[in-house]
């Protein structure tokens, strides 16, 4: 468990747990389309956790801005959702956090 700073608690815990729900049907979703094409679950997960850590490396440690980072991959399957996702993610994390800090 990591400690934290009293005033950052609510920041932790809206991201570490609401985040996680925010992505699993995401990482899921990954996970059965690798299966639907050919792979057991157990390879379908290593794939996707490879592919999110390796996402999470990329993002902490090579200094590049979140623009530059996805344009490393010239495909943008979800153009054209990216705004509507973040917009989400937004709307319902930030309502949590204001539930914990009220």
């Amino acid at each position: 468990m990591p400690e934290v700073a009293e005033e950052t608690r609510e920041v932790y815990a809206v991201i570490t747990t609401m985040g996680s729900t925010c992505l699993w049907f995401q990482l899921a979703a990954l996970i059965s389309i690798g299966e639907s094409f050919g792979l057991l679950p157990d390879e379908a997960g290593i794939v996707v956790l490879s592919m999110a850590a390796g996402t999470m490396k990329t993002i902490q440690e090579s200094g590049l801005t979140p623009t530059d980072g996805m344009d490393l991959v010239p495909v943008k399957p979800m153009a054209d959702h990216e705004e509507t996702i973040r917009g989400m993610y937004a709307a319902f994390l930030t309502g949590q956090y204001r539930k914990l800090t009220s």
